[in-house]
């Protein structure tokens, strides 16, 4: 017998009973060891999403140890089977969140030879093809089914991560092969082809045109169920219609017309924009469309329970607002896609189109603007004339700041920077270089004059506040909660936290507070080594706070989508979920500055900067400062001190005091620190004093500011 001992435990615990499996395993074994994975499976599903990832590895570990000691072929590939359909549950079950991270853990884990989660991985592409050789004599009737089910999951996240393209072309001509030749279910052929040729369309491979010519015969064929006739049409209403000839709304007006009732999700907003044949189409019904974005976005709300699982969701389809915003600017239509935007990130949508101007990095020959002034801002420098400017502006990126994002049809990067999610100081000058080429940063100036706030779609890392600050002295808020602020609060009851897991922060807290209270601010130290979560949760909450200062370390893995913690202790953390809807909406806006690291990423998944701590906790009622990428400590703290002096130093408004500290952070470290020792006393300035910053963008540039 196996040692199945934990897969047996796991059923006991679930209230099944997990039969005993002869060693060598037997076919006939295999069909009823399945319908114990499967009821394993949604029992845990049930429960909770970790949960199903918690105990699809546990077996699939137990299945991996097994195939170790197969003595012949028959049981080796009986044992992968097995380990292939653990995967599938936990796979489909990801990319219907939009939890990429998992979905490419699983993707590897029913097809390698371990289980784990790491960004650079390997699996065994031979095995779908030895399941398919093997299928009529071994694998269970069963297996048709499962695997155009994971084909459909694979070639899905391939085409929306743009990643894995040599396993996916190395395993689409078998499934371009049998896709239709399985006994299967004609449902699942059907998505399965699909989704391979609309990967193989944005790819350029060869199969696309072999799929779609099936796909077009089979929607002409009368007998042909009306669910599979929707999934043809809908297929056929994206970038694969040239394929066959078509134009795309001409499909998508079928969608809407014939299959409505087939449209679920997202679709009756994707649909409907299709149909969009013109700008007259457009102005008829783009209230419609506003209507379905909201529509969908409350939809995913009310299916998830946490606020980053709904961003997460929500986020994964973000790309279908791309072309919106494309048609939006080749028509002039900026305010209706400032409402389109509102309205999916459950903003304020009749203010909207008054109260941001959305930039546009995705376009061919430059950086789009929605504003006042709508039209294309051209690439400059070296990016002037150049094709695929948005792809090497992304590897730069990338090489920059240690991340791994990819552009969607884009090429596929390197899984694994050298110093995962940090900046790379020998690339601060090109990099810098390169985004003021790319945005084109004084012209993008000039437009936005006379806008209140900007936003970017889709978002990228980059330090577009600062840059705009160094062209012009003056720049705008990110806008993430796209609501309308309230009045900002005086200063005149501050809250400073302080980890005390690292050697400046007390040293800052201490200084800070001193600092606040000379100048005539009641202020209130936290300090980690002697508070929990508890004082945390109770310190955000307390309404009394007109600003909040979190001074310590935010832990974010740039591989686990929703990730962003802030560290409050030695021991603790608090994530985005226990901080929502914490603090109060009706008393004016109060600041929070969270100086840690990588306190303002948001996750790449092609929306807004949305996703993380300070862009998350926004609102009407609170703005909220912190970095974009990790930051030297004593450079951290010299920004933290710079910000707090600006606040009540000149009696500003909150943007007002961000704005002329990104001013002060220019400034050469020699220059910097004496005027802040006018200012500030204790140790930390010992600490400053004692060191000279490199200056670099890397530096300079990350402060961010979000309303």
């Amino acid at each position: 017998m196996y040692d199945l001992s934990n897969w047996r435990q796991l059923s006991a615990d679930y209230g099944f009973v997990l039969p005993d499996v002869e060693c060598p395993i037997s076919v006939p074994q295999v069909p009823g060891l399945l319908v114990e994975l499967n009821n394993l499976q949604a029992a845990a599903q049930a429960t909770s999403f970790d949960e199903l990832h918690r105990v699809s590895a546990t077996v699939a570990e137990e299945i991996i140890q097994a195939q170790a000691n197969a003595t012949g072929d028959v049981e080796r590939v009986l044992l992968e089977y097995v380990q292939f359909e653990v995967s599938i549950a936990p796979m489909m079950a990801a990319i219907k969140r939009g939890r990429f991270d998992s979905a490419f853990d699983w993707i590897h884990n029913g097809l390698s030879d371990s289980i784990e989660s790491s960004a650079q991985r390997k699996f065994f592409d031979g095995r779908p093809f030895r399941f398919i050789g093997v299928l009529v004599d071994m694998l269970p009737n069963s297996f048709p089914n499962t695997f155009l089910e994971w084909a459909d999951g694979f070639f899905y996240y391939c085409r929306n991560q743009s990643a894995l393209f040599a396993p996916a072309a190395q395993i689409a001509p078998l499934l371009e092969e049998t896709i239709f030749k399985l006994p299967a279910d004609g449902s699942l052929a059907v998505k399965a082809a699909v989704s391979l040729m609309c990967w193989g369309r944005d790819v350029g491979h060869q199969s696309a045109v072999g799929v779609a010519t099936v796909l077009r015969r089979l929607y002409d064929i009368d007998a042909l169920p009306r669910e599979n006739k929707a999934q043809i049409a809908k297929a056929f209403s994206t970038r694969s219609c040239d394929l066959v000839g078509d134009p795309h709304h001409r499909w998508a007006k079928i969608v809407v017309r014939d299959y409505a009732d087939f449209l679920l999700q997202h679709e009756p907003f994707q649909y409907h924009f299709a149909s969009f044949e013109n700008v007259g189409d457009w102005d008829e019904n783009v209230v419609r469309l506003i209507e379905a974005a909201k529509e969908y976005s409350d939809g995913v709300r009310n299916s998830f329970p946490s606020y980053t699982d709904w961003l997460i969701s929500l986020d994964q389809r973000s790309s279908l607002l791309s072309p919106v915003a494309k048609f939006a600017l080749d028509n002039d239509r900026a305010a209706d896609f400032a409402k389109i935007l509102a309205a999916w990130y459950a903003g304020e949508i009749e203010t909207a189109s008054a109260g941001c101007s959305v930039v546009l990095p995705t376009a061919i020959s430059g950086v789009g603007f929605l504003g006042n002034d709508t039209e294309m801002v051209s690439f400059r420098g070296k990016f002037s004339g150049e094709t695929e400017v948005v792809e090497a502006m992304n590897e730069t990126t990338n090489n920059a700041l240690g991340t791994t994002r990819t552009v969607q049809a884009g090429p596929e990067l390197d899984q694994v920077p050298g110093r995962p999610g940090q900046p790379n100081r020998d690339s601060a000058t090109g990099f810098e270089e390169a985004l003021t080429d790319f945005y084109n940063v004084p012209v993008l100036v000039e437009k936005l004059a006379g806008s209140p706030a900007l936003a970017c779609f889709p978002h990228n890392l980059h330090p577009l506040q600062a840059l705009l600050s160094r062209e012009a002295n003056e720049c705008w808020p990110l806008s993430s909660s796209l609501r309308t602020p309230l009045p900002d609060r005086p200063i005149r009851r501050a809250a400073i936290w302080a980890s005390c897991n690292d050697l400046y922060s007390e040293m800052e807290a201490v200084s800070a507070s001193e600092f606040l209270q000379r100048q005539g601010v009641e202020a209130h130290v936290y300090l980690g080594r002697e508070r929990g979560r508890d004082d945390f949760l109770a310190m955000y909450r307390d309404p009394a706070y007109d600003f909040i200062h979190v001074i310590g370390h935010g832990v974010f893995d740039h591989w686990q989508l929703g990730s962003s913690k802030i560290l409050i202790n030695q021991d603790e953390v608090v994530a985005v979920d226990n901080l929502i809807g914490l603090h109060p909406e009706d008393e004016g806006r109060r600041l929070l500055c969270l100086n840690i690291c990588d306190g303002g990423v948001s996750d790449g998944l092609g929306g807004i900067q949305k996703l993380g701590l300070a862009p998350s906790l926004t609102s009407p009622a609170q703005a909220a400062v912190s970095h974009l990428w990790p930051v030297e400590p004593r450079v951290a703290s010299a920004f933290g001190l710079t910000i707090c002096s600006e606040l009540v130093g000149a009696r500003t408004d909150h943007f007002g005091a961000f704005a002329e500290t990104l001013k002060r952070v220019r400034e050469p470290w020699e220059q910097r620190i004496p005027a802040l020792r006018d200012q500030f006393e204790g140790e930390i300035m010992e600490r400053l004093e004692n060191f000279n910053a490199p200056g670099d963008i890397f530096d300079w540039a990350s402060p961010v500011f979000f309303q």
